[in-house]
């Protein structure tokens, strides 16, 4: 890689993990900005309905939630997302009631949320940054 190539290489935020996020893409930066706005859009269409399975105390469907979601965060690099994703859907396999979770689920819709602010602002950085 020249210096000049360098100088063209784009930086994530710091907790996407750059290198899983090269060794997958290389520096394809028109499909990195593709698949995160895909995992936007489903994190968005998805968290509606892990929502509805906590309010309504289902824990096979947060179950599922949590194993649907947590890929998301792996095809975009926030490697500490995914593996919190993990955390709950084990924690739900071993719940006998959504109580015991409340505090999970609190935390980790925090987590959420920050992880899709952090796709939200790469993704317009990319967007820009590749046209």
């Amino acid at each position: 890689m020249t210096n000049q190539d360098f100088s063209k290489r784009f930086i994530f935020n710091e907790k996407i993990d750059q290198d899983y996020i090269y060794s997958l893409y290389e520096a394809d930066y028109a499909y990195i900005a593709e698949v995160f706005n895909s995992c936007l859009e489903t994190l968005n269409e998805e968290l509606q309905s892990f929502n509805s399975a906590f309010e309504s105390s289902d824990i096979p469907a947060l179950k599922r939630g949590a194993h649907k979601l947590k890929p998301l965060f792996g095809f975009t690099g926030l490697l500490t997302h995914q593996e919190m994703m993990a955390r709950f859907e084990h924690t739900c396999m071993n719940a006998t009631n959504a109580g015991n979770l409340t505090v999970h689920f609190i935390e980790l819709m925090e987590v959420m949320k920050e992880g899709k602010n952090i796709l939200q602002e790469d993704y317009n950085r990319l967007t820009a940054f590749t046209s």
